[in-house]
């Protein structure tokens, strides 16, 4: 039996449209106009029909096209590789020290209201770093700076709205009064 792999892109390019015909009237006012957007993006992401690169090679004549991709943090295969070089960009900025990582999860009472002012995530991102700060400087005394890497998920695995910050927290830090701020 010839089983072939559904790819999300398949699942959009087959089924966007429909669900925006039958639930647009519902998400209209909440659903932002980005995420359409994106969704596009990732449906036309490597159609040729949108630009691409062409290769000639010296030796036979042969011709390989190869189309643009949409870089979209919405696109699977895009979207994947734009992880990764954010991890690896994140990797070198990061003290060698042994990270703890938490999770912050928003009580579903305040989850709406997040949802309705998006403005205000930088916000919560930025409120997590200044209680891990403030728990680190009350417990241990110091003057230490703590090191953070804060990064928020707005929907969980069920992918309904979850909002929830993980955070990537070093446990050592830097005294700025020992060794001229030196580990």
């Amino acid at each position: 039996m010839d089983t072939k792999k559904i790819t999300i892109k398949e699942i959009l390019i087959d089924r966007y449209d429909d669900f925006k015909n039958k639930y647009w009237y519902r998400v209209s006012e909440n659903m932002r106009q980005h995420i359409d957007f994106l969704v596009n993006k990732a449906i036309n992401c490597s159609d040729i029909k949108n630009g691409f690169a062409e290769y000639i090679c010296g030796a036979c004549g042969d011709i390989t096209k190869v189309p643009f991709t949409c870089k979209s943090k919405f696109c699977n295969r895009c979207g994947r590789l734009y992880t990764l070089k954010w991890a690896e960009k994140q990797q070198e900025n990061m003290l060698r020290v042994v990270h703890r990582h938490s999770v912050f999860t928003m009580p579903e009472e305040l989850r709406n209201f997040f949802y309705s002012r998006r403005e205000l995530l930088k916000e919560l991102q930025d409120g997590v770093y200044n209680v891990i700060s403030h728990w680190y400087k009350k417990k241990k005394k110091c003057d230490y700076e703590v090191g953070v890497i804060a990064v928020i998920h707005t929907f969980g695995r069920d992918l309904k709205w979850n909002l929830h910050v993980h955070a990537l927290v070093t446990e050592g830090a830097i005294d700025k009064k020992i060794n001229g701020g030196k580990v």
